[in-house]
């Protein structure tokens, strides 16, 4: 246990975008999306805050685990939301570009951070980090899959 660059690095790969998502608005937001759930906000704004300070504080912990298919399937999730994130600021920022799908899989830009997180804990075979992604995955997907409905 103990902060690590390692621990940094995997809260930060994910967490970039999202300081440019809020640096630069979203273009073409609708303005009758109603809020969601006060629970569900609250779910995934306490699975969000743990799925990011946890790595600093385990960050040793991370930097000593060996690379694995847990690993492996991590850079996947990081890829493909990279690829919606590009998709996203090439269409110029529309919002609705956030939650469209990728092919078949439908709300990349909600599903492949949770999955990220969810691969995370297995890799560093963690109940903590488990418990984390299992809190934001319950409130981020279907909060993005409402969003994402309305938009449709």
């Amino acid at each position: 246990m103990g902060f690590h660059i390692y621990g940094l690095m995997v809260s930060a790969v994910i967490l970039l975008p999202n300081i440019f998502f809020f640096l630069f608005k979203p273009t073409e937001m609708p303005e009758n999306l109603p809020k969601e759930p006060i629970i569900l906000t609250i779910i995934e704004n306490i699975g969000r805050i743990f799925c990011f300070l946890l790595p600093l504080v385990f960050g040793r912990d991370i930097a000593e685990e060996p690379f694995n298919l847990a690993t492996a399937l991590m850079i996947v999730c990081v890829a493909v939301y990279y690829i919606g994130w590009i998709r996203y600021f090439a269409g110029k920022r529309r919002f609705s570009l956030a939650f469209a799908p990728l092919g078949f899989i439908p709300i990349p830009m909600a599903v492949f951070p949770v999955l990220y997180f969810l691969f995370l804990s297995v890799w560093i075979k963690s109940y903590i980090f488990g418990i984390a992604a299992i809190l934001l995955t319950a409130g981020h997907l279907p909060i993005s899959w409402n969003t994402y409905k309305k938009l449709k």
